[in-house]
């Protein structure tokens, strides 16, 4: 039987990557990513752009804790004071910030009532149209490289994570989808979701993290199996310094994939953080672009419907590289040819930021990283 045509779909939006850019751990991420994407061209070789719809407060409280998403949602000043005599921001209730995690790694921001509205509108979106567009023949895929915001938890932000998009994209997906799996490769623990989830038989999760005594968030030890009827439906693979390209492909044929095949999921949900390129600030992996496409082609080849979303990383001009390239690795082009035709990278808004690389896209990424990592 000939393998399914695959068709492409994605989230993209130049006035919410703005919005975006706002985001403290990554100010102005966004914007590079979606105008990287642009500069190749990329939108214009996919089936759809996926239509947005924000999510209102009905929508996050599928998942959120009322009070939590009340304090989320509050209109807020344009962020904190300024100066002395200005009151702008002094409303805020710091034992109210402090309950709900939003201080210190998620602090208020201007616009956070936008953005946090569009976040899980974007991933809530994206599966909707996932659930729309998959059919028996053509596999679908639909890339939202907004979303990926693992840590957040019910009633508390945190990691960086005001809301926990993934979570809610997951609710939406299984309204079509009996069996969802979901593959974390981000650096750290994709612990909001495997609490989420923790005691669902219909939703496996699976996270590749680093696990070390005072590495964020600290959880994910391969004991960690699920609870009640999720007990075997959680599966998390910790992993040593130094993790390369070659250990992350053992770890997906070794170990996910046999487990995919034993959970027979009907949809995939692949987070794609870029933390641990060897290029991030982290310097805990020892990734390459090239190899976070073969992994996430080997799992695109499973055939089944896939929602691609972002998450991590903090060598900004490194992930829009990245999601650049998995785009097009999503839309089929051979791995090879792409590496050997992408050279000077095109003219666009941000070219300048890319100076110090001498506005090449590919890179020298190798680094003196011992792996550690026996497999």
């Amino acid at each position: 039987m000939p393998e399914p045509k695959r068709a492409v779909s994605l989230t993209l939006s130049t006035e919410l990557s703005t919005l975006f850019d706002l985001l403290p751990s990554n100010v102005e991420r966004q914007s590079l990513v979606t105008s990287l994407i642009k500069a190749y061209e990329l939108h214009t070789k996919v089936a759809h752009l996926i239509p947005i719809k924000p999510c209102n407060r009905r929508d996050l409280e599928k998942f959120h804790d009322p009070e939590f998403v009340a304090c989320l949602l509050k209109r807020r000043a344009n962020g904190p004071p300024v100066s002395d005599s200005d009151e702008s921001g002094l409303d805020e209730n710091p034992d109210e910030l402090s309950k709900f995690g939003l201080l210190y790694d998620c602090p208020v921001f201007p616009q956070m009532l936008e953005y946090v509205r569009y976040l899980a509108g974007l991933t809530v979106s994206t599966a909707r149209h996932l659930c729309q567009t998959a059919g028996p023949v053509t596999q679908s895929v639909a890339i939202n490289w907004y979303g990926g915001r693992h840590h957040g938890k019910k009633s508390i932000a945190a990691g960086f994570c005001y809301a926990n998009d993934i979570v809610l994209g997951i609710m939406e997906l299984r309204t079509k989808f009996r069996r969802v799996a979901y593959i974390d490769l981000d650096l750290h623990h994709g612990d909001g979701v495997e609490a989420a989830f923790q005691f669902s038989d219909k939703v496996l999760t699976i996270s590749v993290h680093r696990l070390d005594i005072g590495f964020y968030p600290g959880t994910g030890g391969a004991d960690v199996e699920g609870k009640g009827k999720g007990m075997g439906y959680a599966m998390n693979i910790p992993t040593k310094h130094g993790l390369t390209d070659a250990s992350l492909s053992k770890i997906i044929q070794r170990q996910i994939t046999p487990k995919l095949r034993d959970f027979q999921p009907e949809c995939l949900v692949i987070q794609c953080g870029c933390d641990g390129l060897s290029t991030d600030e982290h310097q805990e992996w020892n990734l390459t672009i090239q190899g976070m496409g073969a992994a996430v082609q080997h799992l695109l080849d499973l055939n089944l419907p896939t929602m691609l979303l972002g998450g991590g990383g903090y060598n900004h001009v490194s992930v829009a590289r990245c999601w650049t390239y998995l785009t097009c690795v999503a839309l089929g082009e051979e791995q090879a040819e792409i590496s050997r035709t992408w050279d000077i990278i095109p003219e666009h808004e941000y070219l300048d930021k890319y100076e110090d690389d001498g506005y090449v896209f590919w890179i020298d990424e190798k680094r003196n990283m011992r792996e550690e990592n026996i497999l």
